[in-house]
């Protein structure tokens, strides 16, 4: 059989050509990461890369290692699967109970994960979340995972391509020994970098050293609509949304002016007339003597997260309201039992405000020691039984010497895996 009718064998070789294994951090992959784990309420979140018997993390967060071995891997599982693997518990799955990531430290039991996909549909890797405890995940934040793990693949190319360029670069200037010479070959790769640009997906752009837009590349003018005479120059700035307008022109104009990289976000107007939010991002260009030359940047459709990121905040404002309008006293603790929410209730009964009781223990602010010792002790136990509880509790206030609180340790916040407690004054 020939070798490239194997698809493990294109799959490798896909994934070679990113040249992306063992390559440090990127802020790029750090933060998609990163907004991977608070979008959907996890400690862990990996941008994971599958090679020959082993996996890379091109990004992480909650874990600190780069790599895990490729035996105890989910996402050499998860490769196997069209585009989504959700594990609820991995001890009820029979392809991981036995995982010694789920049997032994650091017990693994949720996993959910989007492949990365190049454009001819081989997978080389996922972008995944983890937790210490069985759970689901909504519709929306499946979605939001797979958007996300979009973006991932869109960092790679253009991450390719940059390098692509960047040789090319290399290559001219170690041929040329005139200065004449050199600009025929720059004039060269210059088209061959409008050639390459003008066929990737994400939108991208150059200015001169005055910030003057000299080119942009099919996808923006396919997006926006706009022609090239309405868009060169500072025409660009028209197709961004009126409100949004005045401050990307400003941050624009400031950082060309610093030449210091360049990012901001805003809504940009599609060709059918609506708008979605999109992230341009740009590095400053600099020529052989230090001269500044200009930007190079990339403009990248950001719609989806964005509306993810407004629902989860919606959901936090509907969570705040609800506190507030149940009578009496609602309060959440994390597992080390600090304060991190409480109603006005709870603020009444202890006699202090809000900002002296979040991220505070018991301890810290009730006045006899004895009566906190045994209130966190309940707390503990509860939550090491986890079940929901109805205890009564003698803790003295200055209005107030006892309360029934009843616990339920299965509620968990949008930032970590933590069991929580609820309280509600007794008679």
């Amino acid at each position: 059989m020939n070798e490239m009718d194997d698809p493990e064998s294109r799959r490798l070789s896909a994934l070679v050509r990113y040249e992306i294994l063992d390559t440090p951090r990127e802020v790029a992959f750090d933060e998609l990461a990163a907004l991977a784990a608070k979008l959907c309420d996890t400690p862990i979140a990996v941008v994971n890369l599958i090679g020959d018997r082993r996996q890379f993390f091109k990004a992480e967060v909650g874990l600190g290692v780069r790599e895990t071995p490729f035996e105890s891997s989910f996402c050499a599982k998860a490769i196997l699967e069209q585009d989504f693997l959700l594990v609820p518990d991995a001890t009820q799955d029979r392809r991981f109970d036995c995982n010694p990531l789920v049997v032994g430290e650091p017990h693994l039991r949720f996993y959910a994960g989007a492949l990365l996909k190049t454009d001819d549909g081989l997978p080389i890797g996922t972008l995944c979340v983890l937790d210490y405890e069985p759970r689901q995940l909504t519709e929306l934040q499946q979605e939001a995972l797979r958007v996300l793990s979009r973006q991932v693949m869109m960092q790679l190319e253009l991450r390719r391509a940059l390098q692509e360029r960047t040789r090319q670069l290399e290559v001219a200037e170690a041929r040329e020994q005139s200065l004449r010479f050199a600009r025929a070959e720059l004039s060269d790769s210059e088209a061959r970098f409008r050639n390459m640009a003008d066929n990737t997906p994400v939108m991208m752009w150059v200015t001169d050293p005055q910030g003057y837009c000299t080119y942009l590349n099919r996808s923006w003018y396919e997006f926006t609509g706009q022609a090239k005479d309405e868009a060169l120059g500072y025409g660009w700035l028209n197709a961004t949304h009126p409100e949004d307008k005045p401050t990307a022109e400003q941050a624009f104009l400031e950082a060309n002016g610093a030449q210091r990289p360049f990012k901001a976000e805003y809504r940009l107007r599609r060709a059918d007339g609506s708008y979605r939010w999109a992230i341009d991002a740009a590095s400053p260009r600099f020529g052989p003597a230090g001269e500044y030359l200009g930007y190079v940047g990339s403009v990248v459709d950001i719609d989806e997260r964005r509306e993810a990121e407004d629902a989860l905040r919606r959901a936090n404002t509907l969570l705040e309201a609800v506190m507030e309008a149940v009578p009496g006293v609602v309060y959440a603790k994390d597992h080390k039992g600090r304060i991190i929410a409480a109603n006005r209730g709870t603020t009444e009964l202890v006699g202090k405000p809000l900002e002296e009781l979040i991220g505070r223990t018991d301890k810290e602010f009730l006045d006899d020691p004895m009566q906190a010792e045994k209130v966190m002790a309940n707390d503990a136990r509860v939550m090491a039984q986890v079940r929901a509880e109805a205890l009564e509790e003698e803790v003295s206030f200055p209005d107030a010497v006892a309360w029934v609180s009843e616990v339920d340790p299965d509620l968990q916040t949008a930032a970590e895996a933590a069991k929580r407690c609820f309280g509600e004054p007794g008679p």
